[in-house]
């Protein structure tokens, strides 16, 4: 059997579980939920990634996820109403979408994250001193495209980016 916990950071006791921060994006929060149940180990990312990136993250395989060590099949994506409407959407594809190099929306904090329903953008909402205060995931270009990161309140895009639109006093246009 594999010690998960001890492959992880920030590991805290919750309810019959663990939280951690998760291994396959980064976290300034514990997003992984972590249990131990019947012989398996059972990780959750609450911010979307999904379980195949967190096991590649941690360096193990699939199979060390259960006690007896046995090989397992392959994974299947559930078969329900939220996947089948999420198609997904990629970094590339919502830069080619918007006219916008792919390296200044990185320079922006937008990357690439794996939901449960499939690819999506990750758009960090950050504060004046560049803290993160939320995340939100383009899903789509149109139609349903957007998803809160799970806890997070809506608030204002650019936040971070305000002293460097201020015109500074001397450029102000005169007022007559």
């Amino acid at each position: 059997m594999i010690d998960i916990l001890a492959r992880l950071k920030r590991v805290r006791r919750s309810g019959e579980g663990w939280t951690a921060e998760c291994p396959a994006h980064k976290d300034k929060q514990n997003s992984l939920s972590v249990h131990h149940r019947d012989g398996k180990w059972l990780l959750k990312c609450h911010a979307g990634c999904d379980w195949e990136a967190i096991v590649a993250a941690l360096a193990i395989a699939a199979d060390d996820l259960f006690d007896d060590g046995k090989k397992r099949g392959k994974s299947y994506p559930r078969n329900n109403h939220a996947t089948a409407q999420l198609p997904g959407l990629t970094l590339d594809q919502y830069a080619a979408a918007k006219a916008l190099p792919v390296d200044f929306l990185k320079e922006c904090g937008l990357s690439d994250i794996a939901l449960a329903s499939g690819p999506a953008v990750r758009i960090p909402y950050l504060a004046a001193n560049g803290e993160e205060l939320a995340i939100r995931f383009r899903i789509a270009l149109d139609g349903d495209r957007f998803r809160w990161k799970s806890g997070n309140k809506p608030c204002l895009y650019g936040v971070n980016r305000l002293g460097e639109a201020r015109v500074p006093p001397h450029r102000a246009p005169q007022v007559q």
